[in-house]
């Protein structure tokens, strides 16, 4: 027989349904995206192709582990706070598999970034912001782990916030440069310049989507340490890289995602 359901249960399982339903929305979004990548790049180099596919492979496998979860809360376990209260339900899809597929999307802006600029002290300090949130999410999957309850979450938050604030500054950063280097009135010809334009035009629009998302969560998680409102963002993040990822729009040439830049 489980106990007595209590009176704020509603604001204890909707940030977690809500994120669940964001994240379901935005794997329809990838979907759509990956089929029409496959149908408008098959000559892609293996490179690209493996890049995209690996992305999606991921978000494949944490849509299906978010699935099963979404069952033992809100299915077998519903109405058992004991089942929900079990924080080391969401440290692998989460924290480990989040962190990695922002991580991914990050690395290869700082790539593109590289080839644009030709600063390897810029494309290095941005990839280490990006190893930085990879490795401190993985470090707070395994503190989710280990504290087993979500009560205790907001007793350790050092990792957490060193993850989405690292990860937030490097998409501000990516962002921001990238305007920089394209102003700098780099002499090319029309046709390039104007997909770089509104390349960086995406980059800076989709930068800003996911560092808002970052921030938004870790404002949350820092100011409410006793809700679990953070949670919402927390399921759509992942997504949210691998979308903008393949927003961008298609260079003057046969690859999707690789820019030729004038040295």
């Amino acid at each position: 027989m489980t106990s007595p359901l209590p009176p704020h249960v509603g604001g204890m399982t909707a940030p977690e349904l809500y994120g669940m339903l964001f994240n379901y929305g935005l794997m329809g979004s990838l979907i759509v995206q990956v089929y029409n990548y496959y149908l408008t790049f098959p000559k892609d180099p293996v490179v690209t192709k493996a890049l995209v596919y690996s992305i999606f492979l991921l978000e494949f496998t944490q849509t299906g582990i978010m699935s099963y979860f979404a069952y033992t809360i809100f299915g077998s376990g519903y109405g058992n706070i004991a089942v929900f209260d079990r924080s080391a339900l969401e440290w692998f899809p989460v924290c480990v598999l989040g962190s990695l597929i922002a991580g991914i999307v990050q690395l290869f802006y700082t790539y593109r970034l590289d080839r644009f600029s030709g600063s390897k002290i810029i494309g290095g300090g941005i990839a280490l912001l990006a190893l930085l949130q990879i490795g401190s999410g993985i470090g707070q999957g395994v503190i989710s782990k280990l504290v087993t309850s979500r009560a205790n979450l907001s007793t350790k938050p050092i990792c957490v916030t060193i993850w989405l604030a690292s990860s937030a500054l490097c998409d501000i950063l990516i962002a921001c440069t990238m305007a920089f280097y394209l102003h700098r009135g780099i002499s090319m010809a029309p046709r390039l310049r104007n997909f770089l334009t509104r390349t960086v035009r995406y980059t800076i629009e989709t930068g800003a989507i996911t560092a808002v998302a970052a921030l938004i969560q870790l404002i949350v998680f820092l100011a409410l340490p006793s809700h679990n409102y953070f949670e919402t963002p927390s399921w759509t993040l992942g997504k949210l890289y691998s979308n903008t990822l393949l927003v961008c729009p298609p260079p003057p040439s046969r690859s999707f995602l690789v820019i030729v830049c004038p040295k």
